[in-house]
């Protein structure tokens, strides 16, 4: 079936063959599948279905169905124009979660938009790819668009169809939910609009919602459309290249490999790989319904993982434009402190890249604590829950914590109020220096992000009573996909530098990636080998060479398991899951053993105080 699928595509799929051939390799491995296998031919959401108005008997399919079937070929027609879906109630495949908010009767409803699309060559690009907000009364969820496929199939009565995937996630930062849709059109019309939602980020919960929604579109022209065009080629010309991971297994040791999957079963895991020698070597990224068929663009809630690759990155891309002397300025220099205590005075902006800014409500004791600190205490959650939207209510809320009896820089003690007020502060800063229209993660991704090849990544951001954009959440809330991790990544392990230009503070980033003698702050938490640390939103941890040296390995980490290694060796891994992990430690050691690190390590493990 597969030598056939190829056969019957060669045309549609010439100018992608590695593509697709990466697509059929993962779909291949279909354990634990809740659906049947796909047909050879289309046989689920064909044309009837999709142009029958009252179509009401959707149910999930095999993810192979929302892509090329049969004898495809090249989209019959162009699109260009607004995309319009309102507000319907999905169907639910199953519900098991045990928080009261998916219970809610808003979350049933699949969050309505108008976005602008159009089609380049065999591809579908939704112009707007930030968070978006939906369309309609029901404000459970928010939006994120990836580009798709287009093509034709001769079941579909001279009409083109389309697919794309989509990620919604809810308005209290609590995981990501990974869906794929389709329609059929031409330059009349469309068809119904079909989703269905396979992938989560929350573990074991179950929460599969699908349907068949009307759907509107107008053609229109599309401002900038050159532009547009010009920066999707420009994408498709840097992406990294994915590998599928049996290529790593024929390179590397079987038994380090096994290693990198943390232990969980494939469903379990979002997505999980190597970066290594400018290339992405992908584990199969499976669903309850097949392989996910766009691997590249799917995109994942890191939860904390944010704290690195969001607000560490703008403190070091601020350093760089303006020095180091950053990292001391103090944060009651650049925000009105509405605390009632003196506590804020000498926090620095580095205090709270460090977790150190001693303030917090628990235990004032000099100890550092994460796992029973003012992070997980109920506090935070009762006022997340409620779904604060303004700039100033996060800021007030900051400002309710107590003052430890410490100095500011003595005690990690994790809260992820601290990273809120350095986005703040590091936002104040930018102002302060390039004026009041300017904004922080704007700055990032025009003098960071774009120079690496990422023109849009996600970030939740305050709302604003006045539809300003608000302050970045950082602590929280970033959303990338896998190729905008391996850019990153190899801009860090890259010291900062591309293309001979330096976009980050060289000598900060060393310090924060442990290549300094610098660990950071002990946490509670120990290796194998000593103690893990915590240094300007990176976590460390020490393990042993088999030639008995020692390496501090830095480390991003978000709740439920998600997790970006930054080996010594100038290998990253990475692994995105809402399950946690059951062995941490060896799939950080196999990231530092799949290739010799350049230089030696120390006889023993840094010892932290």
């Amino acid at each position: 079936m597969l030598y056939h699928k190829i056969k019957n595509t060669k045309n549609f799929w010439n100018s992608h063959l590695s593509f697709i051939l990466l697509i059929l390799l993962l779909t291949n491995c279909t354990r634990g599948i809740l659906v049947e296998e796909a047909s050879e031919y289309r046989d689920e959401l064909t044309f009837a279905e999709l142009m029958d108005p009252n179509y009401t008997n959707s149910k999930h399919v095999h993810n192979s169905y929302f892509m090329p079937m049969g004898n495809a070929t090249h989209a019959l027609h162009d699109l260009e124009g607004t995309l319009t879906v309102p507000q319907v109630e999905m169907k639910i495949k199953s519900l098991k979660y045990k928080g009261d908010w998916y219970q809610s009767y808003f979350f049933h409803y699949f969050p309505g938009f108008s976005v602008s699309f159009f089609s380049y060559k065999d591809y579908l690009i939704p112009v707007n790819q930030g968070l978006l907000e939906a369309k309609g009364p029901h404000k459970a969820w928010d939006i994120i668009f990836s580009p798709g496929r287009v093509w034709s199939e001769p079941g579909d009565s001279g009409m083109s169809r389309a697919s794309f995937p989509f990620v919604i996630t809810p308005r209290i930062p609590m995981g990501a939910f990974n869906g794929i849709a389709t329609f059929l059109y031409d330059n009349k019309r469309v068809s119904a609009f079909r989703f269905q939602i396979v992938q989560q980020s929350g573990g074991n919960d179950e929460f599969y919602p699908y349907g068949q929604i009307p759907l509107q579109f107008i053609p229109s022209p599309i401002e900038n459309l050159d532009e547009l065009e010009n920066q999707f080629a420009e994408k498709l010309n840097r992406q990294t290249p994915i590998h599928p991971w049996t290529e790593l297994e024929k390179m590397s040791d079987s038994q380090v490999l096994k290693k990198f999957s943390g232990g969980l079963a494939s469903q379990q895991i979002s997505a999980t790989g190597v970066i290594m020698d400018g290339a992405i070597y992908l584990q199969p990224c499976m669903t309850p319904f097949g392989q996910f068929p766009y691997p590249r663009e799917m995109r994942h809630n890191v939860k904390s993982v944010s704290k690195s690759m969001g607000a560490a990155l703008a403190m070091l891309a601020l350093a760089q434009k303006y020095g180091d002397e950053l990292f001391d300025l103090k944060i009651a220099d650049y925000v009105k402190v509405t605390a009632e205590h003196d506590g804020w005075d000498e926090v620095t902006f580095g205090n709270a890249l460090n977790m150190a800014t001693g303030i917090g409500d628990e235990a004032p004791y000099r100890k550092p604590l994460v796992t029973s600190a003012d992070e997980n205490k109920p506090k935070l959650y009762k006022f997340i829950d409620k779904e604060p939207n303004t700039a100033q209510q996060w800021l007030n809320f900051s400002f309710s914590y107590g003052n430890y009896p410490w100095r500011p820089g003595e005690i990690l003690r994790y809260n992820s109020i601290n990273t809120f007020v350095l986005g703040a502060v590091m936002d104040s800063f930018l102002k302060s220096k390039e004026g009041l229209n300017v904004n922080l993660w704007e700055m990032v991704t025009k003098d960071v992000l774009k120079p690496i090849g990422i023109h849009q990544l996600p970030l939740m951001h305050t709302r604003e009573n006045d539809g300003s954009i608000g302050l970045p959440h950082f602590a929280f809330g970033l959303y990338p996909n896998v190729d905008d991790t391996a850019k990153i990544a190899t801009l860090l392990q890259n010291g900062g530098q591309h293309e001979g230009v330096q976009l980050l503070s060289e000598i900060k980033l060393s310090e924060a990636l442990c290549r300094k003698g610098i660990v950071g702050l002990l946490s509670e938490y120990s290796g194998r080998y000593g103690d893990v640390g915590y240094h300007m939103s990176f976590w460390s941890v020490p393990i042993k060479s088999e030639a008995g040296r020692y390496f501090q390995i830095p480390f991003m980490s978000g709740m439920g398991g998600n997790r970006v290694v930054l080996a010594p060796n100038g290998v990253s891994s990475f692994i995105f899951t809402g399950a946690g992990e059951k062995n941490f430690f060896s799939f950080v050691q196999a990231t530092a053993t799949i290739k010799s690190i350049p230089y030696e390590g120390m006889t023993k493990p840094i010892k932290l105080k």
